[in-house]
């Protein structure tokens, strides 16, 4: 359901195949207006019926991977050319079947989330975390208190000093934003949404606090 809100946010047509009338988000997904068919996607008939030859993609995210991947190699010989993202537990396995499968991405729910969990769990202000090869990168909170240095300071500047790439921008009292101008000055209660290393975090926020 999450997935299906972010696609039309996007402004996407999506088509949604649910096996039983009675999901969680049935209700929800019609009430947007969303095109919902109860079935099974493993029926190659059914998946002819949605036009599956000329679908831009294909996303396989139920939670039972056997399903996922039967969808998959189903919809890979219909369509070679769509594009297919499946959902798989078992990251290591995902990996090797995206290869023998042609699958474009393959993505662990839990390999996504542990990343997230441990950096949330060592600061209260990260607000997203991935794995980047070896290292935890996280998207984090840098509040800019009285007294801070970065005051004044525009926020190429602040970025400088911070030696923390600069993503967002929370002005006092409103939601964080991605569109800002590197030029504009911060001042009391505002706050910057840095792209670092967890383990950077600590050091960042001492130099932020700094006078």
């Amino acid at each position: 359901f999450r997935v299906l809100g972010e696609l039309l946010g996007r402004g996407r047509q999506v088509i949604v195949v649910e096996a039983q009338d009675r999901g969680q988000f049935i209700e929800e997904a019609r009430a947007r207006g969303v095109p919902l068919v109860i079935g099974d996607a493993r029926r190659e008939s059914l998946l002819r019926d949605l036009g599956i030859e000329h679908a831009r993609c294909v996303i396989a995210c139920t939670d039972n991977d056997l399903v996922n991947l039967e969808v998959a190699i189903d919809v890979r010989a219909i369509n070679p050319n769509i594009r297919l993202v499946m959902r798989f537990f078992d990251q290591g396995m995902a990996q090797k079947l995206g290869k023998a499968f042609a699958v474009d991405s393959t993505f662990s729910t839990s390999a996504l989330a542990a990343p997230l969990f441990a950096a949330a769990a060592l600061d209260d202000h990260v607000l997203g975390a991935y794995r980047l090869g070896e290292a935890v990168m996280a998207s984090v909170q840098i509040d800019v208190p009285a007294g801070s240095r970065l005051l004044g300071k525009s926020v190429l500047d602040a970025e400088q000093t911070l030696a923390a790439a600069v993503v967002g921008l929370r002005r006092a009292g409103k939601p964080a934003s991605h569109k800002f101008s590197r030029s504009e000055l911060l001042g009391p209660g505002d706050a910057l949404i840095c792209h670092v290393a967890v383990e950077e975090i600590p050091a960042i926020k001492a130099r932020a606090t700094q006078a």
